[in-house]
């Protein structure tokens, strides 16, 4: 099992009711090895029920590089994220969530571990 500290800032627009897409950028670092990642992106979510609480859906597309001891070279990887998670409306422009996220990448770093993939992640929104 590894421990992973993730910091990923997003920056969206609602294109539409229910419909956000944007840009994303994570940084990664695994606790138990000398591991670390940076990724950017695009996302798109979907919420179905617009209410003080609120499920979403979304999907989306990253591009990265790896450290780590056992490479030499920046490592370069590609991943196609989702995630399904819940939106708390704190105020009017402040949310919480808390979001199930999985990422399918096209190589797998044996540093990395099996559980780079599934993440629990908490955040916090402004409106």
């Amino acid at each position: 099992n590894s421990r992973y500290i993730n910091f990923n800032p997003r920056v969206g627009y609602f294109f539409q009711p229910g419909f956000m897409a944007g840009m994303r950028f994570d940084f990664d670092r695994r606790m138990s090895r000398s591991y670390r990642a940076n990724q950017y992106g695009v996302f798109a979510r979907y919420y179905p029920f617009r209410t003080r609480i609120s499920g979403f859906g979304g999907v989306g597309y990253n591009f990265g590089r790896e450290f780590a001891s056992n490479i030499d070279d920046k490592s370069r990887y590609h991943a196609v994220t989702l995630e399904v998670g819940t939106m708390f409306l704190l105020s009017r422009q402040l949310g919480g969530e808390i979001s199930l996220e999985n990422n399918y990448y096209d190589r797998q770093n044996p540093l990395a571990g099996q559980s780079r993939g599934g993440r629990l992640k908490f955040g916090v929104n402004y409106y």
